[in-house]
């Protein structure tokens, strides 16, 4: 990494930093219980928690759609309100993270409550991801960023999608859903076919 230079240097990131490290054992302590904490990136930006998925909502990094401070972990756990619901996200076309490999920079998604759940994507470069839906009622994000190349960051769009059901919407909630619209043309073809049988 010693070939990686940092885009602009604040003056106070050692101070900052410092800080930060005295203050570590205490907040370790006091959060315990949390499987989620708040995290304070530099500058004060608070992110990351919990969520409840019964009414749609929006994730962001910070300072979107500036660029987001570096130093950044930021943690999120969405929940929905039913065993039976599945969660869906839909991100922002305006997405830009670092382009190093996901190495530095990136947003990583993952089937469950917490990082050691099943992983179903981790992104970065200046491609937003396409849809993705957990397998039961909780998903984890999680955002990462180092200390520099910093880019707009991501908005992602979160709700929830009964089994059985289609009922997401894209980003913003304008159109239907593309799991709802491949669902919608896999059943047309299974009444296409059980009619020809019946011919």
């Amino acid at each position: 990494m010693a070939s990686r230079t940092p885009l602009r240097d604040t003056g106070h990131r050692r101070t900052g930093g410092a800080h930060m490290d005295l203050l570590a054992p205490l907040f370790g302590f006091l959060l315990q219980p949390f499987v989620v904490s708040v995290v304070v990136g530099q500058g004060g930006t608070p992110c990351g928690g919990r969520l409840n998925a019964r009414d749609a909502g929006y994730i962001t990094s910070p300072g979107y759609p500036h660029e987001y401070p570096p130093h950044q972990r930021c943690e999120w756990v969405i929940t929905a309100p039913e065993a039976s619901q599945r969660i869906v996200l839909n991100f922002n076309p305006h997405f830009e993270l670092e382009k190093l490999d996901c190495r530095y920079d990136y947003i990583e998604i993952r089937d469950g409550e917490n990082e050691s759940t099943e992983l179903l994507g981790k992104h970065c470069n200046n491609i937003a991801p396409a849809s993705i839906t957990s397998s039961g009622p909780a998903i984890y994000i999680k955002f990462v960023s180092d200390y520099a190349h910093q880019g707009a960051g991501f908005s992602l769009r979160y709700e929830i999608q009964k089994t059985g059901q289609c009922r997401g919407r894209g980003y913003g909630g304008a159109g239907p859903h593309p799991l709802c619209l491949e669902a919608q043309r896999e059943a047309l073809g299974a009444r296409g076919a059980q009619g020809g049988v019946q011919k």
